[in-house]
């Protein structure tokens, strides 16, 4: 019998301006083995 997964992606993102505000959030977060937390940082796109 195969098992379920009970873990959760959570997806956290912010501008730049936000960025002091997720690194607060991420400090206190309380250790959780359900939860995976995914937070991309914002990078500058070039085009030609």
């Amino acid at each position: 019998m195969q098992e379920k997964s009970n873990l959760f992606i959570v997806g956290l993102g912010a501008s730049a301006g936000g960025f002091e505000a997720l690194q607060k959030f991420i400090q206190n977060i309380e250790p959780n083995d359900r939860l995976c937390y995914v937070t991309p940082s914002p990078t500058k796109h070039y085009t030609q």
